[in-house]
């Protein structure tokens, strides 16, 4: 069994700081699933555009392993590597870690710094999307893993604010199939459109705060970078490493330690119940696409 850890790891007792940004409902169980049914108000009318199948709806889902959704970032969590980074550092230009810091702290959106880059990496598709096949190995639990949730009739859902043109062509490498993506859109000739980014919000390319909210609960989020964050704290069920453990702590986010994919599937077949999300009434980064949104 995988522990339960963070500043508030008793499943009945989360709660935060309050701040202008992120104010957090009670901390009962009951009324935190409330306050999540609130947060779809944040959620403007369109869906987030899916690449693969479209998963189920709620009600048809059988409940297994404590959730009836999945959803797993890309880069450092599904692959093993950074893949977003591997190919700036083979075909971008000075400057390009500096955005990633620029956005780290609050003073640019993910949509603005990922334009940057990726017009730096003006390299055909298929050149970029070779290097990344060759040098950046999905981790090995994940296949496995995969089908495991497929067997059990529980929908996996890739969730990245990456380049996301190296996705399915990884996915692909190791014979993964029927997993939904969502992520930005890349454009030969070194562009980037961001179809599932929020309506009134340019904090992040990719929202994975409406892709948890959109999908059928209780969530289980897997992830280990910042851009995992606002994912987490609407998560019913978090698993972290490396940077997104600091994240959750600081956030008073309940989440559970992960090594690999194997640690993942025992917890989730052995472990105690979801927590349940943290859900602040307003994303901790939200940065409003006009001053009045």
């Amino acid at each position: 069994m995988v522990a339960l850890k963070g500043a508030n790891a008793t499943p009945v007792s989360v709660t935060t700081s309050p701040s202008a940004s992120c104010t957090v409902p009670p901390s009962e169980s009951a009324r935190r699933r409330q306050a999540r049914g609130k947060n779809a108000a944040i959620l403007s009318a369109g869906s987030i555009a899916m690449q693969g199948p479209t998963r189920a709806s709620a009600g048809s889902l059988p409940r297994v392993l404590g959730v009836r959704s999945i959803l797993i970032d890309f880069d450092g969590t599904a692959c093993a590597h950074d893949a977003a980074e591997h190919i700036l550092e083979a075909f971008g230009q000075a400057g390009w870690r500096e955005l990633d810091e620029v956005w780290e702290r609050g003073e640019m959106g993910a949509p603005e710094s990922l334009t940057i880059q990726a017009a730096m990496m003006r390299r055909p598709t298929q050149e970029i999307v070779a290097f990344a096949v060759e040098h950046c190995p999905m981790e090995p639990t994940f296949a496995p893993f995969v089908r495991r949730c497929q067997d059990a009739g529980v929908p996996v859902t890739l969730v990245s604010d990456g380049f996301g043109l190296y996705i399915e062509p990884l996915l692909r490498a190791v014979g993964i199939e029927g997993v939904a993506i969502v992520t930005n859109t890349w454009v030969d000739g070194g562009e980037i459109a961001f179809p599932n980014g929020h309506p009134d919000c340019i904090g992040c390319g990719t929202c994975k705060m409406r892709a948890v909210l959109q999908a059928p609960g209780p969530v289980a989020f897997i992830g280990e970078g910042s851009s995992d964050k606002y994912a987490a704290v609407y998560a019913d069920l978090v698993y972290a490493k490396d940077v997104l453990v600091h994240h959750c702590e600081r956030d008073g986010v309940p989440y559970r330690p992960w090594t690999d994919f194997d640690d993942v599937w025992r917890d989730l077949t052995e472990g105690a119940p979801p927590p349940g999300p943290v859900a602040p009434l307003r994303c901790p980064g939200w940065m409003p696409r006009s001053p009045t949104a």
